[in-house]
């Protein structure tokens, strides 16, 4: 388990103090696969160099199943070397005159452990690289400097496994089924796993939960369903997925539905929000295209005109008009015969409406 309190962290630029990570606060449990993703800048990596004993934070505590490793007030930072986790950096740092053994190895000599052959030797097998333990690392595809870089961090047995953007030099093939065996070998170690990565998707495939940073704290967190179904601010429901977001005022709300003034009509919601400007969010792919040009009397049935239309492979994107055509809707949809200029219905599921407190910056 990994539990950080109020961590804080500054760089100085030009004899100025410029937050880093203002003030955070993270609990991890055991065994979990936990993400921090954000866009670049947002402190994702300092945060997890702060835990790996890379970085010193200017105030606050971290703890690693239940060992104090970091306190300022306290005046302790237990070294990098003795926090007992295993790190794969984005460059993988594999060694190009040692065979994939001896890169492997080479943290147990360091340590002077017991048992090298038969350790190394299980590492390897848990990427399914046994087979090349004698192979130069410079004969080495992408993805296996990758699972060497894996087998590297896990040899020693670490309470924690931190991963810096493991998968962001690899094609998009590659980076898939990496993606698939990551979670495997997590899922069988039980190893608690920290993954920075600015890649949502990679993010939603691989965690248990997610912690969403933007400007050095944390503005969202949860397991990834939630996080991407029940975003609490516009930042995050455009960072995590597409969104299509424009402005509408709650008029009434009960325990069954509330409902919602737009611009371009009254949009019905199942979610209990309290009165007032909102922010309305809903996701493309929630947006169902009926060809028929009429819409009924059906709550969340708008006429709307189609802009554009794009084939994106395993669905096409939809841009819509709705109402007087000054606001524009994206949707996802696997309807083939709709063109641009056609007029068409849409519907939407009160279920998939979601507003939220409409605050400068969200």
């Amino acid at each position: 388990m990994i539990e950080i309190s109020n961590l804080f962290k500054s760089f100085a630029d030009r004899g100025t103090a410029v937050p880093v990570l203002d003030n955070i606060s993270l609990s991890i449990a055991k065994g979990t696969f936990f993400t921090l993703l954000g866009p670049s800048g947002c402190g994702k990596t300092t945060l997890l160099r702060c835990i790996a004993g890379l970085e010193t934070p200017g105030a606050g505590e971290i703890r690693i199943d239940g060992e104090l490793v970091f306190s300022r007030a306290a005046g302790v930072d237990i070294p990098v070397h003795r926090r007992n986790i295993g790190m794969v950096f984005q460059s993988y740092a594999i060694w190009p005159h040692m065979t994939v053994f001896d890169n492997v190895a080479f943290p147990l000599k360091a340590k002077r452990m017991d048992r090298i052959d038969a350790r190394v030797m299980n590492a390897l097998e848990a990427v399914e690289l046994a087979d090349f333990a004698q192979r130069p690392a410079t004969r080495l595809s992408g993805g296996q400097q990758q699972r060497v870089a894996l087998a590297r961090a896990i040899v020693a047995e670490p309470t924690i496994l931190l991963l810096d953007e493991p998968l962001s030099n690899l094609d998009a093939g590659l980076r898939e089924q990496m993606r698939s065996e990551m979670r495997r070998l997590q899922r069988r170690l039980k190893l608690t796993t920290v993954l920075v990565t600015h890649d949502q998707e990679e993010a939603l495939a691989l965690s248990d939960r997610v912690a969403l940073l933007r400007a050095g704290r944390i503005v969202d967190e949860g397991p990834p369903l939630t996080l991407y179904g029940e975003p609490q601010s516009v930042f995050a429901a455009e960072f995590i997925g597409n969104a299509n977001v424009f402005e509408g005022v709650v008029e009434s709300s009960d325990n069954d539905l509330t409902m919602i003034r737009c611009s371009f009509g009254v949009l019905w919601s199942t979610a209990a929000t309290p009165l007032g400007p909102k922010k309305i969010i809903v996701r493309p792919e929630k947006i169902r295209i009926i060809k028929r040009a009429t819409a009924g009397t059906d709550r969340n049935v708008f006429t709307a005109d189609i802009l554009d239309r794009k084939f994106l492979g395993g669905h096409f994107e939809v841009t819509l008009a709705l109402g007087s055509g000054e606001h524009r809707l994206v949707v996802r949809s696997r309807v083939e015969d709709v063109e641009a200029g056609d007029r068409c219905t849409i519907s939407i599921e009160p279920n998939d409406v979601r507003a939220i407190v409409s605050r400068a910056g969200t």
